[in-house]
C-alpha cells in the first residue's frame, strides 16, 4: 500500500491519508532492519574468507610499496594460504579465550578443552601416546587442564624452532608437540626427522634440567603446527598427579643416563611400552580408589542406620583412614 502502484487506489480523506503515512514509515524502518541484517549475515558467513582476503590485499600492497622481490612474494603467499587453511579447519588454539570460558562452569570448561584437545590430537594419530592424553580417559581433568595452559604456534619450512641459544629459541623453555607437519631435529653427530605426533624437550620439561648441548637445533623441515607448553607448567600441573609424575620422571632419568635425544617419536617402540605400563598402573590404582569409595558409603550408611550400635570413635576412625587413601590415590 505504500509503495509506488498504478495510482488507481490513493487515500482521499485525512484519516486515509494519516495512515498512508504511517504505512510508509513502518515500510521504510522494516526494509532498512531487514537489509542490514542480510548484510550482516552474509559478511559473517565467511568470517575467514573476509579476513583472508584483506590480510593479502595489504601484503600486496605492501610488496608494491617496497618492491619485494618476486621469489619471496611466493614463499609469503604460500605460508599464508596453508595457515588460512589451517585456522579456517581446524582447532589451532585460536579459541581459547576468557570471553568463551567465562560463563561456564568449571566441569563444562574442563570438558570443552577436552574436546578440543580430542580434536587437535585425534585418536588415531600417535600424538594420543605422546600426550599422555588418555591416561585418564577421553574427557579427564587432567586432559583440560594441559591443553587450557597449551599454545600453537605455526612455523614455515626453514625457521628455527629451538636452539641452545636464547636470541633463537622462539619456543623458549617448552615443551613441544607436533601437531602438523615435520621438523629436523639435529645436533652435530644426529639428523632425525619428527614428523605428526612427536615431541622434543620432554626430558627437560619434566625432569627441569638437560644435557646443556651447544650443537642442538630444531628447524622446521615444513610448514608445522606446534602445540607448546611452558615446562614450569607442565612440572607444576604434574605436582597433582603423582602417580603419573613419579613412573614419568624415573623414565625421562633413565633416558637421560643412556644419553638418549631429548625427543619422542611417533611410533617409538620403547615409549609406546612405557606408556602402556602407565595406563594399567593408573587403571588400576582407579579401580582401588573406586573400590575404597564404595567401602566408604557402606560405612557412612552403616553409621546412618546403626548410630546408637557403634562403639564411640571406632567406627569413624577407620572411615578417616579409608578416605586419606583415597585422596592418596
Amino acid at each position: 500500500m505504500s509503495t509506488i502502484g498504478y495510482g488507481d487506489i490513493t487515500p482521499k480523506n485525512e484519516v486515509e491519508q494519516a495512515f498512508g503515512l504511517f504505512a510508509m514509515l513502518c515500510g521504510s524502518v522494516a526494509f532498512a532492519y531487514g537489509l542490514t541484517n542480510l548484510c550482516s549475515i552474509l559478511f559473517y558467513f565467511k568470517q575467514y574468507e573476509v579476513d583472508y582476503e584483506a590480510s593479502f590485499d595489504q601484503l600486496f600492497e605492501f610488496f608494491e610499496r617496497h618492491h619485494v622481490p618476486l621469489s619471496l612474494r611466493l614463499k609469503l603467499q604460500e605460508f599464508l594460504s596453508w595457515k588460512y587453511s589451517l585456522e579456517a579447519n581446524e582447532f589451532s588454539g585460536e579459541a581459547k579465550t576468557e570471553q568463551i570460558f567465562e560463563p561456564l562452569t568449571l566441569a563444562l570448561k574442563q570438558e570443552l578443552l577436552a574436546s578440543t584437545a580430542n580434536q587437535a590430537f585425534p585418536a588415531s594419530n600417535a600424538n594420543n601416546e605422546i600426550l599422555l592424553f588418555n591416561i585418564m580417559g577421553n574427557d579427564s581433568r587432567f586432559k583440560g587442564i594441559i591443553w587450557e595452559n597449551m599454545h600453537a604456534r605455526t612455523f614455515a619450512e626453514g625457521d628455527i624452532i629451538h636452539s641452545s641459544l636464547p636470541s633463537l629459541n622462539p619456543i623458549g623453555n617448552s615443551i613441544a608437540f607436533v601437531s602438523k607437519g615435520s621438523v629436523l631435529w639435529h645436533s652435530s653427530t644426529k639428523f632425525t626427522l619428527l614428523e605428526e605426533g612427536s615431541a622434543f624437550n620432554y626430558g627437560f620439561g619434566i625432569l627441569g634440567k638437560g644435557p646443556g648441548r651447544q650443537d642442538l637445533s630444531v628447524v622446521a623441515a615444513s610448514h608445522c603446527l606446534v602445540f607448546i607448553i611452558k615446562s614450569k607448567k607442565m612440572r607444576q600441573i604434574l605436582e597433582d598427579w603423582p602417580f603419573i609424575k613419579k613412573p614419568l620422571e624415573n623414565y625421562m632419568k633413565k633416558r637421560a643416563e643412556e644419553k638418549m635425544p631429548d625427543f619422542v617419536a611417533s611410533g617409538e617402540e620403547e615409549w609406546y611400552s612405557f606408556y602402556s605400563e602407565l595406563v594399567e598402573r593408573v587403571a588400576k590404582l582407579k579401580a582401588q580408589s573406586e573400590k575404597a569409595a564404595s567401602t566408604l558409603d557402606g560405612k557412612n550408611s552403616m553409621i546412618n542406620d546403626q548410630e546408637d550400635c557403634l562403639t564411640p570413635g571406632v567406627e569413624r576412625v577407620e572411615i578417616k583412614q579409608d578416605t586419606n587413601e583415597i585422596k592418596s590415590v
